[in-house]
């Protein structure tokens, strides 16, 4: 079964089941997740699924770092061991980068046993997972819970666990709307999730005061916040303790589920979800965004996790603000995939996904992004961010007037160990946009030396560079990527920068492809530069000068002969 566009209606229990190092003994673990869509009974009754999930290796089998993820195969059958059905989610799915995926058209009460491995970009494949199995069940048709209480006015405070409903719109002009002090609370805004469209409420927060609308206390576990349409009110006031529709005012616990809402900002701060200290675990889904204006903190989700935070299949718009707007903000430990966002266009910085410093150790994987702005930075880990993977997303860029230059990712700052591969960069439009920025701009850049970058199988096509480099920057590793640039005339296919006194550009070049202007390498005679090239562009690409890159027929640096280790934590997920 396929999960409609709410991804709507029946809360269930999951079932996950997966070895475990507990004195050799295997442990079950019940919990609450997303809900199963909806379907007739009749359907429901000849039909089964599982959902497997898994953790993707950080490691080669020799314990060198992973930086060349490609994708991961599924293998699964009805014995222990045996496994006839292979899916492989690079040739079989649209979303080749999932960490999960739904095994469909299985047979009720039957037991499968799934492992999972990985398969880097020169398709090393890991060995197996450890074996996780579980048996399928048929689902059932959806229906609205009984609501223990109907909220008629705010503030309110949810002191017991229970369903609680919103009946009709309400404004907290100041202070929270709702307080949640309490675990194990489903709380509904009432917009037709149960199919009832006529009852559509608004909660406007923070209308002549600052306040939140929902406020989490610290702790609560077992949380579901869903149907609400939150509109950010005019107070004036810039910390997300004050201007988030829902907000964890310290660590939450697990379970927290926030989705089928819509944000809408016209002014200010605005967050969607932000937390004080952690988000944890929650997941954040199919929920839609509207962000119109700032100055202020503007994003769907902004926070750190210390685990397992979770931001998918999420759609709208957001429109530049300030250098803090964009729609996943300070997030560490997320996987955030599937969602698909506009980033409108406008003279202030909007980006899909920017960090300020810490080990975000974060994968965002099959998103589709357009942005429309012209300074629009799609992806900007910096302040010394480090550990982002971005694997398969597909960005494109439009905007036709002048700017500073947008960009699909800017690395510098002492960004380090940023890991991008299989993602699709189309920067058309004004002369000012550009794919990759690594250390900065032309002009270049006085802050540290960003370093640690691994960029491969990546299709860069942009109207001026497809990669810029600005030194400082070391530590660039470039292989099998395809770079298109300076089609109209201005700009290159790989442009480095540096006025003789930023510093020194390090990089290496293995089996590469340059296109578009002629010829498609600039280096100026400033630069200070270390280059290794192999099988990628000639001396006679290069305009400028060659002075300081070697020029190697043999050995290319990667691809290597490593081989990834396997995923872990590999569990099935059943919908009775």
């Amino acid at each position: 079964m396929t999960h409609s566009a709410h991804h709507a209606a029946l809360r269930h229990c999951l079932l996950w089941l997966g070895t475990l190092a507990s004195g050799g003994c295997a442990r079950t673990q019940l919990f609450l997740d997303d809900l199963a869509p909806p379907c007739s009974s009749a359907a429901c009754a000849s039909e089964a699924e599982l959902t497997v999930s898994w953790q993707r290796p950080r490691l080669n089998n020799d314990g060198s770092a992973l930086h060349d993820l490609r994708s991961h195969r599924i293998y699964y059958g009805t014995a222990p061991g045996v496994y006839p059905n292979v899916v492989d989610l690079m040739t079989d799915t649209p979303y080749p980068g999932m960490l999960e995926h739904t095994l469909t058209g299985l047979v009720a009460g039957t037991t499968y046993y799934v492992a999972v491995s990985a398969v880097d970009a020169d398709g090393h494949e890991s060995v197996l997972s450890s074996e996780a199995s579980a048996v399928a069940s048929a689902t059932v048709a959806a229906s609205e819970p009984a609501w223990d209480v109907v909220i008629t006015a705010l503030p309110f405070t949810i002191s017991s666990a229970g369903n609680y409903r919103l009946a009709s719109s309400v404004v907290a002009a100041s202070g929270d709307g709702i307080t949640v002090n309490v675990s194990g609370v489903r709380l509904y805004g009432g917009n037709g999730f149960y199919g009832d469209a006529a009852n559509v409420v608004t909660l406007t927060y923070s209308e002549s005061a600052p306040g939140n609308g929902v406020l989490l206390a610290a702790g609560v576990a077992n949380v579901e916040v869903y149907g609400f349409d939150f509109v950010r009110g005019t107070a004036t006031h810039n910390s997300i303790d004050g201007c988030s529709a829902i907000y964890g005012a310290a660590a939450l616990g697990t379970g927290v589920r926030v989705h089928n809402n819509h944000f809408t900002a016209a002014t200010g701060c605005a967050v969607g979800v932000g937390a004080a200290t952690d988000l944890g675990p929650t997941r954040i889904y199919d929920n839609t965004l509207h962000i119109t204006a700032g100055p202020g903190i503007m994003a769907l989700v902004r926070g750190p996790s210390s685990g397992g935070l979770a931001v998918y299949r999420n759609t709208g718009s957001v429109a530049g603000g300030d250098s803090a707007s964009a729609v996943v903000d300070g997030v560490t430990h997320a996987d955030v995939y599937r969602n698909d966002v506009i980033l409108e266009a406008s003279a202030t910085l909007a980006r899909f996904a920017a960090s300020w410093g810490g080990v975000g150790d974060n994968y965002f994987h099959d998103n589709v992004i357009h942005a429309a702005g012209e300074t629009n930075q799609v992806f900007s880990p910096d302040g010394g961010a480090s550990g982002w993977l971005l694997l398969h997303n597909r960005i494109t860029m439009s905007y036709v007037g002048g700017g500073s230059g947008a960009r699909a990712l800017l690395l510098r700052n002492g960004a380090s160990d940023i890991v991008v591969g299989y993602n699709v960069i189309e920067a058309s439009g004004a002369d000012s946009a550009r794919g990759i920025s690594f250390g900065g701009n032309e002009a270049g850049w006085s802050g540290s030396d960003p370093g640690g970058a691994w960029l491969y199988h990546n299709q860069i096509a942009a109207k001026e560079y497809a990669l810029e480099l600005a030194a400082p920057g070391t530590g660039l590793v470039s292989w099998a990527n395809s770079y298109e640039g300076g089609v109209g005339g201005y700009g290159y296919a790989i442009a480095l920068f540096g006025d003789g006194a930023s510093g020194t550009l390090a990089a290496s070049f293995s089996g590469d492809t340059v296109s578009g202007r002629v010829p498609p390498v600039n280096k100026p005679t400033t630069l200070s530069a270390s280059f290794t090239v192999c099988d990628s562009f000639a001396a006679a690409d290069v305009a400028g000068d060659t002075v300081g890159i070697t020029f190697n027929a043999a050995p290319c640096p990667y691809p290597v002969n490593d081989v990834p280790a396997p995923p872990s934590a590999v569990a099935l997920r059943l919908e009775p």
